[in-house]
């Protein structure tokens, strides 16, 4: 009986089963000059930090609110942009209303401005009467741009009727600019058009 022996196994060099690491330094990759700052600071949220107290509703003491708001404003560093953006809020009613029309067609109105429109509108100690007067008879003057005589209309007919709704003050501002435009002609044609905002008679 013959017995075979198996082939001798081939010469395979062992494998260690843990790869030994020569260089444990980290790896430093430079970022391309265009990576964007990941940690800008994000835009202060000052619409939560209004107090509910802060509020004018048009019929409350316009002085009083005027100081409180920007004594506020100041204490906490606010930006024009943010001041306006905080007034808006802090408006209810009839004031609410009045900055609803002063930014038809204009979204953004600069806080200087919007205080001053407030102020006419709601600080004005004229009385309606002598308002309507003056009113009644405003022309757009000569040299006087579309945009100036629709501001300058739309605040005469705020305080004329300042005790009536909004809605009412805007469609009397809006015939009285049609009719008081220098232009006869361009002012029948535009009426003829029965417009519904400033806007629309000013396009």
């Amino acid at each position: 009986m013959t017995i075979t022996s198996n082939p001798p196994a081939p010469n395979i060099p062992t494998v260690p089963a843990v790869i030994p690491v020569t260089n444990n330094a980290p790896i430093s990759v430079p970022l391309p000059p265009t990576t964007p700052n990941l940690f800008t600071p994000l835009k202060r949220d000052v619409l939560t930090k209004l107090p509910k107290a802060l509020q004018f509703d048009g019929r409350s003491n316009w002085p009083v609110f005027r100081g409180k708001f920007e004594g506020y404003a100041k204490l906490n560093k606010w930006s024009d942009e943010e001041s306006a953006e905080c007034l808006a809020w802090c408006l209810i009613g009839k004031a609410s209303d009045f900055y609803a029309v002063l930014t038809e067609g204009n979204a953004k109105v600069q806080h200087a401005d919007l205080m001053q429109r407030l102020k006419e509108r709601f600080g004005a100690k004229e009385l309606p009467a002598t308002a309507q007067g003056r009113f009644q008879v405003a022309h757009q003057a000569f040299g006087e741009s579309l945009e100036d005589w629709s501001d300058r209309v739309l605040t005469l007919a705020t305080k004329s009727f300042r005790d009536l709704p909004s809605k009412y003050a805007t469609e009397q501002a809006v015939a009285n600019f049609c009719q008081g435009l220098s232009d006869k002609e361009a002012g029948k044609h535009v009426s003829l058009q029965v417009p519904t905002s400033m806007g629309d008679a000013m396009n």
